[in-house]
């Protein structure tokens, strides 16, 4: 095996992401060892990412129909509505299915179809697409529903007018629990040309899937591999499924992407352009677990879940697949028609005793360590190894400056005396940090044993009280005083030497509005105006009008005015006016003069 390799290698190991070219690289070894290399360092990253636990989920796959307007080069499961083998499913039927696979011991039905155009209620594809979700979630409200793809949601929305935001949050509102990241195929927009032309391109696929992620919608992610794509292909599909988990995460949405399925191609029944031009009917295991793998090694730590497809490998390839970076055999299913209408041969239904048992091609210490368990529910990515993974020096930088951020502003508000901002804050960090059954209560459970008393909780909740009543407290103390009615129309004014009008008022109410410099110098720099007293609360803009607008007004050469006296006030105004009129008389009495 070349140092580059095992450099590749060790750089997943340690947590970092691997580059799309790397990927390649790894894809490209033909050496027995290379590969037996890859498939260890796969096998060890998943040890890391999820242990020793195998999960599964005892479910039911519903095909409602497969009536489709498009006509992939792949599929050989679309038919046209009236032609042979075509099918849609009515409603008692979905239920009698749902109703079967309940008593069967389901907790999940996985539920996708064609894109039927005659499929709508009451003129609408999104009523008709609920309809079929009640029809599971009435009778069966514990059924997780893994339902419509983002092809679908396209579809919805396109064929209603909608948003694809509209369609995925009536979807989830209506009771689908996460959506199938199904229609991924290859994220190459070359490849889909010629595998998928009349579906969604990859920036739809992208941006459907994200949406979803923000709108609270778990989705999966797949990969339909082995037939004209490269390896660069391959790998720029991976490139974009790492990204948008990576925007998911860093955005904080409340859903992600769960696990990543690769799906081989199975070509025996698909249509004959492209079964010739792949050259084969079956996949070519070995190539399917070497993309597994390196799968495993480029998602790293931003998918932790992978999964292969008992389906288009057989139980045997898909066991094999847990040597090779996976964690989930997937479910029952109970039955399927897409994948068997193309002639895979790996079945369509299987028991639990099938998902649980140990296949031949796991050696005995590695079937001894492998723990399987049921899942009731779509995967959630457990905690991964991100804590421990080396830090970009941006990412450094930027950490830095917000605690730098934040640390200023906590001593402005000690500087400013802001008692109140400083008590609410120290209320949130006590119910954030301190709360009982928290994180400091589980730090010191985990780490020293310990167990808080049963005092604590009544205890801990009177004090977040009265630090919130003392709060309260300060804030009425600080409170500014409210005007007196009085004065308030002094308060309001500009005042010069003229009786007060309501013009005055109006003007410094257009000040206080928009700080509009100019309408106010227009209505007090007149030429007999010579000195005024500026009125108004603080932070009205007084000292901003006289910055910005007055003072360069004055200093223009043609100004015709000799000065101009300005007194801030905001109380007693006529004593103010009496006091500066003194003083101006006594100053032109002494000689001088009161500068601009």
């Amino acid at each position: 095996m070349t140092a580059t390799v095992e450099t590749i290698l060790d750089r997943a190991l340690s947590g970092e992401d691997l580059t799309s070219a790397e990927g390649v690289v790894l894809l490209n070894q033909r050496s027995p060892g290379a590969i037996a290399q890859i498939r260890d360092a796969a096998n060890q990253l998943r040890q890391q990412l999820v242990g020793e636990t195998v999960t599964y989920v005892i479910n039911r796959n519903i095909n409602f129909t497969n009536i489709c307007e498009q006509h992939c080069s792949f599929c050989a499961f679309r038919r046209d509505g009236g032609e042979a083998g075509a099918f849609w499913l009515d409603v008692e039927q979905i239920v009698a299915k749902a109703t079967d696979a309940v008593q069967q011991g389901a907790t999940e039905i996985c539920m996708q179809g064609g894109l039927n155009l005659k499929a709508k209620l009451d003129g609408g594809s999104l009523p008709y697409y609920v309809q079929l979700i009640n029809a599971i979630k009435d009778p069966f409200p514990q059924l997780h529903l893994h339902a419509f793809s983002p092809q679908e949601v396209q579809f919805i929305a396109r064929e209603d007018g909608l948003s694809y935001a509209e369609v995925i949050a009536e979807l989830r509102d209506a009771g689908v629990g996460s959506m199938p990241g199904t229609a991924a195929e290859v994220l190459d927009d070359q490849v889909r040309r010629v595998l998928c032309p009349e579906k969604l391109d990859t920036a739809t696929w992208l941006e459907i899937i994200g949406t979803a992620h923000q709108l609270g919608l778990p989705t999966t992610s797949t990969m339909l591999s082995g037939h004209i794509e490269t390896p660069a292909q391959q790998m720029r599909h991976l490139e974009r499924l790492r990204s948008r988990q990576q925007s998911t995460l860093n955005n904080g949405y409340p859903a992600q992407i769960t696990e990543f399925i690769l799906l081989p191609f199975v070509g025996q029944e698909a249509p004959k352009p492209l079964r010739r031009r792949v050259g084969r009917d079956q996949p070519v295991l070995a190539d399917a677990l070497l993309l597994t793998a390196v799968a495993r090694l480029f998602l790293g730590r931003w998918i932790a879940n992978h999964q292969p497809s008992w389906v288009k490998l057989g139980l045997t390839g898909a066991t094999e697949a847990l040597r090779w970076g996976c964690n989930d055999i997937g479910g029952t299913l109970m039955e399927e028609h897409i994948t068997s209408m193309a002639g895979a041969q790996g079945g369509t239904c299987r028991s639990v005793e099938d998902c649980r048992g140990r296949s031949p091609c796991l050696d005995a210490p590695i079937a001894s360590e492998i723990h399987f368990i049921e899942r009731l529910i779509r995967l959630r990515s457990p905690p991964t190894m991100s804590d421990s993974s080396p830090l970009s020096s941006d990412a450094i930088k930027e950490t830095t400056e917000k605690v730098a951020t934040f640390v200023k502003w906590i001593a402005e508000l000690i500087r400013s005396r802001n008692w109140f901002t400083l008590l609410l804050l120290v209320d949130v960090a006590l119910i954030l940090f301190l709360t009982p059954g928290g994180i400091v209560a589980k730090f010191l459970k985990d780490m020293f044993s310990l167990e808080l008393p049963p005092q604590y909780a009544s205890g801990f909740w009177l004090v977040v009280g009265l630090v919130f009543v003392v709060a309260l407290g300060v804030a009425v103390r600080t409170m500014p005083a409210a005007a007196k009615a009085a004065d308030t129309k002094e308060r309001k004014a500009i005042k010069g030497l003229r009786p007060f009008t309501a013009a005055d008022a109006e003007i410094f109410a257009q000040l206080q509005r928009n700080r509009d410099v100019q309408i106010c110098l227009d209505a007090v720099t007149s030429a007999d105006f010579r000195f005024g007293i500026l009125m108004g609360e603080s932070g009205c803009g007084k000292t901003s009008f006289l910055q910005a607008g007055m003072i360069p007004r004055l200093s223009l050469p043609d100004c015709s005015h000799r000065g101009v006296y300005v007194r801030f006030s905001d109380r007693a105004p006529l004593d103010t006016i009496r006091a500066a009129l003194a003083e101006q008389v006594e100053g032109v009495r002494g000689g001088g003069e009161v500068g601009r």
